[in-house]
């Protein structure tokens, strides 16, 4: 079994019911014990269980009792497939993903309005009117646009509590560093100094600290072969290997 972070609504209802009604938050706090034990008894049956990173595999050893072995996910995105251009000024600072509360990007406006200085970009479905002038929301965007977006940032930047996170490595396929929450998954995906650089805590003024001391200048082609290490044929032979030590 391949696990990409237990049931978030299950062990991390705090994260999940952030922006959920509260007749949500009823029926799942009355429907949890049985879908806990439901759950557990599953996990124990699969004869292999395999996490994806090492955030994740705690996770799995604190639900389950169950000590996994840790394969990170591959990039999806080719970086070598065609680019669209958006209209937006290259240079910006870079945010990816759904509008989701433990996703982080309402702490990331807040702290650009205290940055005029610099520019922030947001994907992803958002209905948001009042946002600062330094920032900038684009909606979905197709695959050859976000290409296009991840090559012309200054960086991917990201507070989401990630048991993985896959936006770091798609940026980094392109030779763009990410700068993101020093938590979870972002601290097996990133190299400090080498494919990106962390913020320390979820909060505005660390935020703005981390932003502002943000190195300008990166090797992009070092960036580009540290996403090498978590391609789709490295993805694969780790799989072989894992379910053949299970298959003897």
């Amino acid at each position: 079994m391949y696990c990409h972070n237990p049931a978030r609504w299950l062990y991390q209802r705090e994260d999940y019911v952030l922006d959920q009604s509260r007749l949500v938050r009823v029926a799942l706090s009355v429907l949890r014990p049985f879908l806990l034990f439901w759950d557990r008894r599953s996990a124990r049956s699969a004869d292999l269980y395999i996490a994806n990173s090492s955030s994740v595999a705690a996770r799995v050893k604190e639900a389950y009792g169950i000590t996994p072995q840790v394969i990170h996910p591959p990039v999806a995105i080719d970086p070598s497939g065609e680019r669209q251009a958006v209209a937006v000024e290259p240079g910006y600072f870079l945010s990816v993903g759904r509008a989701r509360g433990y996703k982080g990007a309402d702490l990331l406006v807040s702290a650009f309005r205290n940055l005029p200085s610099h520019r922030l970009v947001l994907v992803g479905a958002r209905s948001d009117t009042d946002l600062p002038a330094n920032v900038e929301a684009v909606g979905r965007v197709s695959e050859a646009e976000l290409r296009w977006l991840y090559a012309n940032a200054r960086a991917l930047v990201s507070v989401s509590h990630e048991d993985f996170g896959l936006t770091p490595i798609e940026a980094n396929s392109l030779g763009t560093p990410a700068l993101l929450l020093r938590s979870g998954g972002f601290l097996d995906s990133t190299a400090e100094g080498v494919s990106g650089s962390f913020i320390d805590q979820p909060t505005v003024e660390s935020i703005v600290d981390a932003v502002e001391s943000f190195p300008e200048t990166w090797d992009h082609e070092e960036i580009k072969r540290h996403a090498e290490k978590f391609s789709p044929e490295s993805f694969a032979e780790q799989i072989k290997a894992a379910v053949a030590s299970v298959a003897r």
